[in-house]
């Protein structure tokens, strides 16, 4: 978990499919680059950024929204990016009015600058 001032974004990386999710409707705005994905994420009413899960299988990534009090899952939705994204890197922000941008650096972005 990466926490950034009072909000924590859980990065959760799965080496099976993730369960199931309805795409039902959240909100997630997708820019990529050959190094990344930035990912614009507008939150539910009741959902504190803190309580939202981002999970990276392969090329896809799943957005899930958690109701604050109850844990309950509010929204979800998956995605399927070019490249594969990564944990390694990976920055969450709480922009204010509802709106969370995440950065996931892709795979070779993050081996190139380890060499």
């Amino acid at each position: 978990m990466r926490r950034l001032g009072p909000f924590i974004v859980a990065l959760v990386v799965l080496t099976a499919r993730p369960a199931r999710s309805r795409n039902d409707g959240l909100p997630v705005y997708v820019k990529e680059t050959p190094s990344q994905a930035e990912l614009q994420i507008q939150l539910p009413a009741g959902v504190d950024p803190g309580s939202v899960e981002v999970q990276l299988v392969g090329r896809e990534v799943t957005v899930v929204a958690r109701d604050s009090k109850t844990g309950r899952e509010v929204r979800s939705r998956t995605l399927r990016l070019e490249g594969p994204p990564v944990e390694n890197g990976a920055l969450a922000e709480y922009e204010g009015e509802g709106w969370l941008a995440v950065t996931l650096p892709k795979r070779g972005a993050v081996e190139s600058e380890t060499d």
